[in-house]
Order: structure tokens, then C-alpha cells, then sequence
């Protein structure tokens, strides 16, 4: 179904601008950073618009949700941005719903599904609070002025008058450190009972996994990580099983020197994903970065395992250079470039140029963009020989206030001719996929917080693909801590307008948040109205209801589980799930 011309227009013109604004800020990367932004860093007030990373794990996955291992502690909040560089540069979910020790984050286009066990990253402000900063329940305060750390253990030597009473310092060697211990085990399951129709679909799968780090393991101030994941599927069709599997993933293996900041030169081996190159996904070799006055110079180089559960390696290889520059202590500006060469099977498989930009001029203004470049040769079957820009991505966050903030962003996609993705023995179908696909997508997100207990989100977005265009709107209203504290109300509705037809949506849903647990109560409403010439004018509905509940048992122990209903037109399922996480 054709669009209005004004559809097209304002995606034309947001993409456009927001290109151009991406461009100019890119160019500045190379032009005077440190003149540019440094004198910034002299002044006194600390930046609140400094971000740290926090890692983040799926652990279940339902339609376009996703669900984190990580929450309000970690220090995540809704609209926070989750990016998962090993799915693509662009591929991002945004969290609608926190809980104490998860999240829930929405995808706002339809992608493949992503698996459990993926890993992202959420950046969020440095001055939200980290587990660590929260007081242990039960601990006595600290008597006001009294220190709040033990008593000194070590007995200072006697010194001359002369010297200055801070002189001289203390340093520990490593040898003389102790080894530090932590990490998370977990246990999930979720199944899945399909009935509709003539069906008889049960779906279960288990999970045992560990994600363990030792720091100063052998003594010599490195970093041993560890990353493994046991998972069973049990899938039976119509009382029959189909298919049982016991499926392994060694996700991280890896020994880092160098972690702190301060030393001149990291190394990691092993299992690793880059922390400086996390684009690159997981790689079975070595990192290793400089650090000096003219930024973080580094080289990668290993195999290259498939972006596959079990991690299958052997058949590819890489080799990565990059180069990272920040201004400022409070590294308010961050440029990232590199140059990547893969092969396959022996093969030159993969050219490709990367960069990525990050600024945070102030507490008002944000900024995030990538792009990939393919270069293609004549070895090449499905793409002409030259330059492609394969991704891009680029987003802009204004926050006037805490009561008010605007995002938009815009994106563009091709998918890569790859050996390593074996598009040589594919169909001619989706070889013409390779060649022509093109996806663009810009959107705007608004919140506005209009009274104490009354928050406004709107989300718009445009897209366009080498066939066809759509569009889709949001507005919800929240209640925060009404009718009574801990307690919130949802109520949204949703448009969409796709080639198929339009999709009229609601949500709504009420949570109550306390301490140690977090319950909520979702129902969704969605439907579909076709009309395209093949299928013939119809509607169908589709509804979901979810109930999800969340404790946190102390300081270590964190249950989640969810049972959820579809019902509705030719659809009759319920699915749960069981996630029981230990940390320490």
C-alpha cells in the first residue's frame, strides 16, 4: 500500500540532517581534539555527563523482548539504550521496564531472534549509583565523624620532621596483592506449550552456565576470565520428541594484562570479545594495545569463531588494526577508527573499515555514531568492486532537564557479501537479497515527566527497505509511585503501518516495586489488518498476558520468572520461564 508523500518526505529530511550533523562531528576527530575539547576539562565542577559501561547478559527472549541479567542496582533505568555489537553495529533494544536484578528491553523493529546468552552493553550516566556504592542490609551507619574504613593495618615508619606527611607512598607489588574472586552461576529454564489449532508443540530448554573472573590470579596483576554455558533442548511434536540436544558454549577464555587505565600496554589472550573493538565479536587469538600520548593503538589477530551457540571455529581467521583517541580525563569525546581483513577457508573473505564516535559535551547533550564500509574486489560475485557503506548509525540524546528528554536517530543497512556466511552456495533468492537490500530507519523518542506521579513517552519512527516503507507511533502514560508508593500504572497505545497492512496496539499493565522484589502484571493487545492482494482483507487479533516476578534474596541470590498466555486468533500458547542467578 503506497504511503503519503509526507511519510517519505520527513524520513527523507530527518536522515538527511541527521547524516550531515554526524558528518561535521566526525571531522572533527581529526582536527584539533585536545585544543578543542581540552580546555573544557580544566574546570572544576566534575562531568555529569560522564558514562560508564554496563555489561549485560539475555537471558530469555519472547517475540521482540529481551530480558537482562541486569537492573535498578546495576544502576539501569527505562530508556536506557542496549547495544548488541556482536548482532551489528546498529542493533540496539531499549528498556522498558527495571527491576531490582533485571530489566526488560523492546526492540523496535523486527530482527532475527537474538539468542540467550548474547551479550550487551548499556552506557549510563557515572554518577548513578554502582552495586557496590548501595550499604550491605543490617550495616551500622558510620558514627558521624568517624572514619568509614577499618583501621589502619600498617604501622608507618619513623621519619624526618622534614618530610612531608603524606611521603613516602606505599605501593603493593602484585606478588604481595591477594587474588580476587567473583563472578555469577546460574541456572534457567523456560517451555513453551503451543496448542493451537491441530498443534501439540512443546518446547523446553535448560541452561547452567558460569561467568567467573579472578584478578591477580598467578600473582602477576592480570585478569583470568572465564564465560561457559551448558544448555538442553527438548523439543516434542505432537506427543513425539523431535529432537533432544545438549548443547556446550565456551563464550570467554581469556587472560588480561594491563587492565588498569594506567598502564602503558594491555594484552589479552584467549577467548575474548575486544573491549576496545567489541564490533568484531568474539575472537579465539590476541589484543594487544599501546597506550600513548596520540591515543590507543592496537592490533588484533586470531581465529574467528561462528556467530553460533556453540562457537564452531577453525574455518575463519581475522586481523584487526585500530587506533582510539579520547580528550579529557572525563573522556567527554571518544573516536574510535580500524581497519579489518578476514579470510575463510584460505580465502580473502572480508575488507572493512570501522569508526566509531562518542560525545558528551555537557549534561544537556549526548551523542553516539558508527559506520561500516565494505571494500569489495573483483573476487567478489554479488557486489560491485569498490567502496559500500554497510551500516551506519547515529543517535542524539537532549536532556533540558530530569523532567524532559528527546532522542532521535537514524540508521541505514546492507547486508555484506560474506564466504563465511556461505552466500556462494545460497539460493539466487537470497543472493538477489545480498545484492539489492537496503533498510533505512530514523526515529524520535520523547519523555516528559508533567507532574510528580505522571510520566509521557512518545516514540515515532520511519523506515524504508528496497521495496517498501512504513511508519509507527507510541504514546504510554507511567504513574510513578501512584496510587501509593513503589506502586506504578501503564497505559499505552501503538499504530503501525506496514506493506501487509496497519497494526492498531495496547499495552497496559501495572508493577509494584519494593525493596527486595518486583512484580508486574501486562496485558497486550495488537491487531493485524491485511490487505494485501493475496491474502485478502481480514483482521487478526492477537493478545498477551504476562506475569513477571522478581526477588533479590539477600546480597547474592536473584530469582526471576515469567508465565505468559497468547491467545487469540488461531494462537493458543503458554510459555514460562525460571532464572535463578548467584553473584558474588
Amino acid at each position: 500500500m503506497k504511503k503519503s508523500v509526507s511519510v517519505v518526505l520527513l524520513f527523507r529530511w530527518l536522515s538527511a540532517r541527521l547524516m550531515l550533523a554526524l558528518l561535521l562531528v566526525s571531522g572533527a576527530a581529526s582536527i584539533g581534539i585536545d585544543r578543542a575539547f581540552g580546555a573544557d576539562e580544566a574546570a572544576d565542577d566534575p562531568n555529569p555527563a560522564a558514562t560508564r559501561t554496563v555489561d549485560v547478559v539475555v537471558t530469555y527472549v519472547t517475540g521482540q523482548d529481551v530480558f537482562l541479567d541486569r537492573g535498578r542496582l546495576a544502576g539501569l533505568r527505562v530508556g536506557d539504550i542496549v547495544r548488541f555489537p556482536e548482532r551489528g553495529a546498529n542493533v540496539e533494544a531499549e528498556i522498558v521496564t527495571v527491576s531490582s536484578a533485571s530489566a526488560r528491553a523492546e526492540f523496535a523493529i523486527d530482527l532475527e531472534p537474538i539468542p540467550t546468552g548474547t551479550r550487551g552493553r548499556v552506557d549510563v550516566p557515572a554518577s548513578r549509583p554502582r552495586p557496590s556504592d548501595r550499604a550491605t542490609p543490617g550495616a551500622a551507619k558510620p558514627t558521624p565523624g568517624q572514619p568509614d574504613h577499618p583501621p589502619w593495618s600498617r604501622d608507618i615508619e619513623p621519619r624526618d620532621d622534614d618530610e612531608p606527611l603524606l611521603a613516602p607512598a606505599f605501593g603493593i607489588l602484585p606478588a604481595d596483592r591477594p587474588v580476587d574472586f567473583r563472578g555469577r552461576v546460574f541456572l534457567g529454564w523456560n517451555g513453551r506449550w503451543d496448542r493451537a489449532g491441530d498443534r501439540d508443540v512443546r518446547d523446553y530448554q535448560t541452561r547452567l552456565g558460569a561467568d567467573l573472573r579472578w584478578d591477580n590470579l598467578f600473582g602477576i596483576g592480570g585478569r583470568f576470565e572465564v564465560d561457559a554455558e551448558v544448555r538442553r533442548r527438548d523439543l516434542d511434536l505432537d506427543g513425539a520428541n523431535e529432537d533432544a540436544t545438549t548443547r556446550t558454549r565456551l563464550e570467554r577464555f581469556s587472560y588480561l594484562w594491563g587492565w588498569d587505565s594506567a598502564a602503558p600496554v594491555r594484552v589479552e589472550v584467549g577467548r575474548f570479545v575486544s573491549d576496545d573493538l567489541p564490533e568484531l565479536g568474539v575472537i579465539d587469538g590476541a589484543d594487544v594495545m599501546a597506550r600513548t600520548g596520540l591515543g590507543d593503538f592496537g592490533v588484533i589477530a586470531g581465529g574467528y569463531p561462528e556467530p553460533s551457540f556453540d562457537r564452531g571455529t577453525g574455518d575463519s581467521a581475522t586481523v584487526a588494526v585500530y587506533h582510539r583517541v579520547r580528550a579529557g580525563t572525563q573522556r567527554r569525546f571518544s573516536f574510535v577508527s580500524a581497519y579489518q581483513h578476514s579470510w575463510h577457508l584460505g580465502d580473502n573473505d572480508r575488507d572493512l573499515f570501522l569508526g566509531r564516535l562518542e560525545w558528551n559535551p555537557n549534561a544537556e547533550w549526548s551523542l553516539y555514531s558508527n559506520a561500516w564500509v565494505d571494500y569489495y574486489t573483483s573476487d567478489d560475485r554479488l557486489k560491485s568492486s569498490g567502496l559500500e557503506l554497510t551500516e551506519v548509525f547515529g543517535t542524539v540524546q537532549y536532556r533540558p532537564s530530569r523532567a524532559h528528554s528527546f532522542r532521535v536517530s537514524a540508521s541505514q543497512s546492507r547486508w555484506p557479501e560474506l564466504r563465511r556466511d556461505e552466500f556462494a552456495t545460497a539460493s539466487e533468492t537470497l543472493a538477489e537479497t545480498v545484492r539489492r537490500s537496503r533498510r533505512r530507519q530514523a526515529r524520535l523518542s520523547t519523555r516528559h515527566r508533567l507532574a510528580t506521579h505522571l510520566r509521557v513517552d512518545t516514540r515515532t519512527r520511519v523506515w524504508s527497505d528496497q521495496d517498501d516503507d512504513g511508519y509507527g507511533a507510541e504514546v504510554s502514560l507511567r504513574t510513578p509511585n501512584w496510587p501509593s508508593p513503589g506502586w506504578e500504572l501503564l497505559a499505552a497505545v501503538s499504530y503501525r503501518e506496514n506493506p501487509a497492512g496497519d497494526t492498531p496496539g495496547l499495552r497496559a499493565g501495572i508493577t509494584h516495586a519494593g525493596r527486595s522484589h518486583t512484580f508486574q502484571l501486562l496485558y497486550l493487545h495488537s491487531e493485524q489488518n491485511y490487505d494485501a492482494l493475496s491474502i485478502g482483507e481480514q483482521s487478526i487479533t492477537s493478545q498477551r498476558a504476562i506475569v513477571l516476578f522478581d526477588w533479590l534474596a539477600g546480597e547474592h541470590w536473584t530469582w526471576s520468572s515469567q508465565i505468559e498466555a497468547a491467545f487469540g486468533d488461531d494462537e493458543d500458547s503458554t510459555g514460562a520461564n525460571v532464572y535463578l542467578q548467584y553473584r558474588f
